[in-house]
């Protein structure tokens, strides 16, 4: 981090002497007896304290404002930098000095346009001086810790390739030794670098020395190890000339030179190829399975190390394995954090933002859990039920509880869930399920009495969620919309042929005006019930397709089987059957005439008088989700905030009714360009409970329907029951109107 220069002093910057006005020349010499004189100096030395006071303050409020300024400048870059070394994904670090030049002066020039006077724009340039060379330090010390970074790997890469061409090729021996050494000594400090502090010598020649040696020590060593693992006798043989000849000698101290030549000269006495790949094996499942668990597969000790690779070679294995397997662990323990947490993406990307970089081991700690944050989210964007199988398992659980209430619950946090990771497309099912249950409906063998109770089982399982599962079920696993609309009459007598039309694959050849009028024809007549249920609710726009489609095929099985039908007046006998016997198609609910024994006008009239009765309830007031706004227009203070009066006084503009998802009721919703929202409304916890409210959505059962419009229709004949409005069936209410 930069440096934060201090503000010592600042010298006055003199200014020129001015003499005193308000007296001619020749009044002053008309003045000449003393006390003329001493007013002229005592007027003159007023001008002067006077302005020396003015510059005095000058001075102490560029002093202020320099120091104030110089630590906002501060805290800003020191921010500027934690989040330029999080972000940058440069190989090497190249121009990062200039980066952070530039960053430098862009602040400080604009704190400067804020200078209150001459004095202290004097003292910032001067403070600015100091800070930059820091900024500059800075800088260049972690662009050379970047490249320095950078090169080390380049060399490990280098190292690596001379290492499988002297294990190809023994012989190539000397050519590696010269090429490794030019590489070495072409990262001498160049001319340019030498004298800046934190380049100056990241290669000095004690440490090129010390890369040299060790690196041709490396190459030697890997090379033998791994000729000798193949063992490949041509090869070990050429090795066995070589330390005859002493080639590595001068690269490997006396103990280990001599290790390795008995290793050669020994070899077939020695550990076999095969004891040493079973347990090499080991090795690489040791920290494969620690990757994944955070705990190796087997617990190896040094003394495993030495007993396969000797004492010397086996201490060196067995550090190289522990410390990568340290790193694992830790890189590993830092990914749990984001894989067990139930943590949204947001707060996802935070904790990989505050997540240290200040060196390789947390780079590569950083860099494993932004790894596993991206298989995350594309996880939960392919996947998003095996996601929380995987990280959400007490979420998981839920969903799989056999009690419906749990479930639906539990599908709501999922929905919402998903929406906080910023997943568009909500899935509920999962592919597995999904694809089952499409495989069953679909079955040609599929019976209706069966179907029937599976999709009871499942409306009851789903409850509000059913029109998703549809949704689901038909746009992600191919759920044919005619059979999908088909349900619609699993509880009714005509169930088992309207499935079996469903399934049917009509043959319309030489059919083609046909197959257009009836078409054109379906459209027209199903448009009030498509208009009914898509207004309110996105979600029905698949199913409401297959519901047309479903009849434009029942019209044509029809035609084909005789000939001589007139379409129009076939599409009119199958919107019977299939729509007008069975629903009151209103403007934005349908109604199945199977539950109530009254007609549209008074289902409608119930619906206006819910509306207008609920601007005298407690309802939940629908926010914008601006904070800010939300605040202000939402502040309760003095009794209703300005929101809930707006909001009621436009509800019967801004609402709209709609069909239940579980086919029980319809339900009243906030309809705005943006989406449908639920009306809500406070209602005591119990009948006994004043204090406690809990939220409730305003929803009319079928069931209410008739029972509350025979009372309505005494009301308004009658005009005299005045208190049904306050009656609990009034309220978006858990009970039945019981007595009047």
């Amino acid at each position: 981090m930069v440096k934060i220069p201090t503000y010592d002093d600042m010298k006055t910057v003199p200014m020129s002497d001015q003499g005193a006005t308000g007296f001619s020349g020749g009044q002053i010499n008309v003045a000449s007896d003393t006390g003329l004189q001493s007013f002229g100096r005592g007027v003159q030395n007023m001008a002067t304290n006077l302005k020396n006071i003015e510059v005095n303050k000058q001075k102490k409020s560029a002093e202020l404002w320099v120091g104030e300024s110089n630590e906002k400048l501060y805290r800003e870059f020191n921010e500027w930098e934690k989040q330029f070394q999080i972000d940058d994904d440069s190989a090497d670090g190249k121009g990062s000095t200039t980066k952070y030049l530039d960053k430098f002066q862009e602040l400080s020039d604009k704190y400067l346009k804020e200078s209150p006077n001459q004095y202290a724009t004097q003292a910032w340039k001067k403070t600015m001086n100091n800070f930059k060379l820091e900024v500059f330090k800075s800088g260049a010390q972690y662009e050379a810790a970047r490249l320095l970074l950078y090169q080390t790997e380049s060399l490990n890469d280098i190292k690596d390739g001379k290492t499988y061409k002297v294990a190809e090729n023994p012989l190539a021996w000397d050519v590696v030794v010269q090429s490794y050494t030019q590489i070495i000594e072409g990262l001498e400090d160049s001319p340019e670098t030498k004298g800046i502090e934190g380049y100056a010598n990241i290669w000095s020649d004690v440490k090129r020395k010390a890369e040299l040696e060790d690196g041709l020590n490396y190459i030697a060593k890997t090379a033998i190890e791994s000729i000798l693992d193949e063992g490949d006798a041509t090869k070990i043989k050429l090795l066995k000339k070589m330390f005859d000849d002493e080639k590595f000698k001068k690269y490997m101290d006396p103990d280990e030179y001599l290790g390795y030549k008995n290793k050669v000269e020994q070899w077939e006495k020695g550990v076999t190829k095969l004891e040493k790949a079973k347990f090499e094996t080991k090795m690489t499942d040791s920290i494969t399975v620690a990757q994944e668990t955070g705990t190796p597969k087997h617990e190896l000790k040094e003394a495993d190390f030495i007993s396969i690779y000797g004492k010397e070679d086996g201490e060196a294995a067995w550090y190289k394995y522990n410390k990568d397997l340290t790193l694992v662990k830790k890189s590993w323990a830092a990914g749990t954090t984001i894989t067990s947490g139930n943590m949204s993406k947001a707060e996802i990307a935070n904790y990989i933002k505050e997540l240290p970089r200040d060196s390789a081991d947390n780079i590569a700690i950083s860099d494993h859990v932004k790894k596993v944050a991206a298989a995350m989210e594309k996880e939960m964007e392919d996947n998003p039920v095996g996601f929380i199988q995987k990280y959400h398992k007490s979420l998981f659980e839920k969903l799989k509880s056999d009690d419906a209430v749990t479930v639906q619950a539990a599908i709501s946090e999922f929905i919402q869930f998903q929406k906080n990771y910023g997943v568009q497309d909500i899935d509920i099912l999962g592919n597995d399920h999904r694809q089952e249950i499409v495989r069953i409906m679909m079955d040609p063998n599929a019976n209706a009495e069966s179907i029937g109770v599976i999709v009871a089982g499942m409306k009851t399982k789903y409850g509000d969620h059913w029109d998703t599962v549809m949704a689901n079920l038909i746009s992600k696993a191919d759920l044919n919309g005619s059979v999908a609309a088909s349900l619609m009459y699993y509880n009714e007598p005509e169930f088992n042929e309207i499935f079996n039309v469903a399934k049917l694959k009509i043959d319309t050849s030489g059919m083609d005006t046909v197959v257009g009028d009836v078409t054109k024809d379906v459209t027209a007549a199903f448009e009030p019930v498509a208009n009914a249920l898509v207004g309110g609710n996105r979600k029905n726009v698949e199913m409401v397709d297959g519901w047309k489609s479903l009849i434009e095929k029942a019209v044509l099985m029809r035609l084909k089987a005789d000939s001589t039908l007139n379409v129009s007046d076939t599409v009119e006998k199958v919107m019977d059957t299939f729509i007008n016997k069975k629903y009151f198609v209103m403007e934005e609910f349908i109604v199945p005439k199977q539950f109530t024994s009254y007609d549209g006008e008074s289902i409608e009239m119930v619906a206006e008088k819910y509306i207008e009765d609920i601007k005298n309830t407690d309802l939940v007031v629908l926010l914008s989700g601006n904070e800010m706004r939300d605040k202000i227009f939402n502040n309760t203070e003095g009794g209703e905030s300005f929101l809930a009066k707006m909001q009621k006084e436009n509800i019967s503009v801004n609402t709209r009714w709609r069909n239940k998802a579980d086919g029980t009721g319809i339900e009243l919703v906030w309809s705005f360009d943006s989406g449908t929202f639920p009306v809500l409304e406070k209602v005591p916890l119990t009948d006994f409970d004043e204090e406690g409210s809990a939220e409730q959505q305003i929803e009319i059962s079928w069931e209410e329907l008739d029972v509350i419009i025979p009372k309505l229709k005494t009301e308004i004949d009658n005009k005299k029951n005045q208190n049904l409005k306050k009656h609990p069936a009034w309220r978006p209410y858990n009970k039945l109107i019981t007595d009047m």
